[in-house]
């Protein structure tokens, strides 16, 4: 699944409180996707907003922030097992993540030559590769800086633990097994696959009728194939969100069909405009 990114946010903004203000910054980002966009905000704002001036900020104090500013409810978990997390990261929520960035530290994903202590990331979503699974991380401090790493980027899960489990939490890493997090709501539509479909790249894919093509490529059916009577008409530039594909009957030359959400609404490929691209 590819879920909705939201804009990074960098933590170095030349704002009075930069150096300390990562959890900020990752709350701003967690605005961001909670509301897909429609609130977005900065970690001085959101700095000023929880009122603190002595240093670094809790989780808690950002979410409390966030609530009260944005109207948006964060859910604050300190801490949570690894395996629930996963469940809620999989399920199309995303995650604020405390831990040490002594982990990513003279890696390619290094976002300072010297800063190894407490930090935290902004994580939306993880993918399964066949070597196993990456996080695609948003760490406040990667900005491209000095040719450093540049977020959002994705970062193999080992390391991500590792980044988690350093946590100083009163003189004691934190250890495997739990996080330190914050969850978002789930924003992420979720597909009923049907005949065989396969989610698309991108996910969804926003489309519509495509000019020139015929009025029987452009007709909404029940199932992927002209066997099944029509139930409307796709009119030339209305819209048409594809969450799966799968082959059915020929039409204008193409055996592709793209459908909804729910798989009862499909549409021959030729009736569409352009496929997005597989990133």
């Amino acid at each position: 699944m590819t879920a909705y990114r939201p804009r990074f946010v960098k933590q170095l903004d030349g704002s009075q409180f930069a150096g300390v203000n990562c959890t900020c910054a990752a709350g701003a980002m967690a605005l961001d996707r909670d509301t897909l966009g429609k609130k977005t905000s900065t970690g001085a704002i959101i700095r000023n907003w929880t009122g603190d001036v002595v240093g670094g900020t809790r989780q808690q104090q950002v979410a409390d922030a966030i609530k009260q500013a944005y109207h948006v409810t964060l859910d604050v978990q300190t801490p949570i097992p690894f395996v629930t997390a996963m469940g809620r990261l999989d399920k199309g929520e995303g995650m604020m993540l405390a831990g040490q960035s002594a982990a990513t530290r003279g890696t390619k994903w290094s976002a300072s030559e010297t800063f190894g202590g407490n930090h935290q990331w902004f994580v939306n979503e993880r993918r399964h590769l066949p070597n196993g699974y990456e996080w695609l991380v948003y760490d406040p401090l990667a900005d491209g800086r000095r040719n450093l790493a540049q977020s959002p980027m994705w970062i193999p899960e080992h390391v991500c633990l590792d980044f988690a489990r350093r946590l100083d939490v009163g003189g004691h890493e934190l250890g495997y097994g739990h996080f330190f997090a914050v969850f978002t709501k789930d924003t992420e539509p979720h597909v009923i696959l049907k005949f065989d479909g396969t989610p698309t790249i991108p996910f969804p894919d926003h489309c519509r009728g495509r000019k020139g093509s015929s009025d029987i490529a452009r007709r909404i059916r029940p199932g992927p194939g002209t066997q099944y009577a029509p139930i409307q008409l796709l009119n030339v530039g209305q819209a048409f969100t594809a969450f799966q594909w799968t082959n059915g009957s020929i039409v204008d030359g193409l055996m592709r069909w793209y459908g909804d959400e729910s798989g009862t609404r499909w549409v021959a490929a030729s009736g569409l405009t352009q496929r997005g691209g597989a990133s």
